[in-house]
C-alpha cells in the first residue's frame, strides 16, 4: 500500500484523481498512486524552489530553531495559563482560518474565538488547497487584511 503525504484537503485530491480518471477513463489504482507520486514536473519545482529559495538563503540551523520556537511556543507559560494571558490582551484581534487547513486545522481558531476576552469573530476562508489556501483565495482573504487594517488604522488615529 502507498501512502501519499498532503496538504491538500480530500477534495483536492479526489479533484486531481477525477482529473486523471476524465483522461484515461481505464487508468488503475497503481498507476493514478505512481502519477500522483512520480509527477516528475512538480517535484523538479518543489526541489528547485527549495534549493534557491530556500536552502540559498537560510541556514538550516535556523530553520530547526525556527520550527522549535513554532512548535514550542506557549502563550500561557508563565502567565498562568493560556485563558489568563489571553485575558491579558488588550488590542482587536481579527482570527482567521483556511476550512481544509491540515497543519492550523479551523477547530484551533474557533477555540481562540471563545477564548478571547472581548466580541472577535472567526473569518472562514473556503478552500480546498489546505494551507495554502491564504495565498491562493486571494479574493477572500483581501477583505480580512483590509478589515485588519482599518481596525488598526483606527487605533492610530
Amino acid at each position: 500500500m502507498v501512502a501519499i503525504r498532503t496538504m491538500l484537503d480530500d477534495r483536492k485530491l479526489a479533484h486531481k484523481v477525477n482529473e486523471l480518471l476524465l483522461v484515461e477513463p481505464n487508468i488503475t489504482q497503481k498507476e493514478i498512486c505512481a502519477k500522483l507520486i512520480t509527477n516528475w514536473h512538480r517535484l523538479k519545482y518543489l526541489e528547485t524552489q527549495g534549493y534557491f529559495k530556500l536552502a540559498r538563503r537560510f541556514d538550516a540551523n535556523s530553520y530547526i530553531v525556527l520550527s522549535d520556537s513554532m512548535s514550542t511556543f506557549d502563550i500561557g507559560r508563565n502567565r498562568g495559563g493560556v485563558g489568563n494571558a489571553l485575558q491579558k490582551i488588550k488590542a482587536p484581534i481579527i482570527v482567521a482560518g483556511i476550512d481544509s487547513d491540515r497543519l492550523y486545522p479551523i477547530r484551533q481558531q474557533a477555540d481562540l474565538v471563545s477564548a478571547l476576552p472581548f466580541k472577535s469573530e472567526l473569518n472562514v476562508i473556503s478552500s480546498p488547497f489546505g494551507h495554502d489556501g491564504f495565498l491562493i483565495e486571494v479574493d477572500q482573504v483581501a477583505p480580512v487584511i483590509k478589515k485588519t487594517l482599518e481596525i488598526a488604522t483606527e487605533k492610530i488615529s
